[in-house]
């Protein structure tokens, strides 16, 4: 979290930030089911503006609004909280799996050319 700004009397909170990928494998989620998370309460989040993908060793940045609590009611949230970004998990539809490709002859194949050592 880089930024909160406390919009009291909307009872609002803006939160700006990064989201860092360190894995091997892209992270897919659906961006406006991000909640805020505060000790072990969650909150809705009313806008968010941030991609819904992050690469490998990638960062993005995000900005969510949260207004009120999850009943509608108000949620009073101080601004020396500990905030957290919650992504939900998502599941990509499935994809048809590519068809199979026939295994090329060797007199297909790309040869391979090196010069010995460190071959590049």
């Amino acid at each position: 979290m880089e930024e909160v700004h406390r919009f009291p009397v909307d009872d609002a909170i803006v939160l700006f930030g990064h989201i860092e990928n360190k894995g091997a494998k892209t992270v897919t989620f659906d961006p406006a089911a991000i909640t805020i998370g505060i000790g072990d309460r969650q909150y809705p989040s009313a806008f968010v503006d941030c991609a819904s993908a992050v690469s490998p060793g990638q960062t993005i940045r995000f900005g969510v609004i949260g207004q009120g609590d999850v009943d509608g009611g108000r949620a009073h949230l101080a601004i020396r909280n500990t905030f957290r970004v919650l992504l939900p998990k998502y599941s990509a539809p499935a994809s048809s799996p590519a068809p199979a490709q026939p295994p090329k002859r060797l007199s297909e194949s790309t040869p391979v050319r090196g010069r010995g050592k460190g071959i590049k």
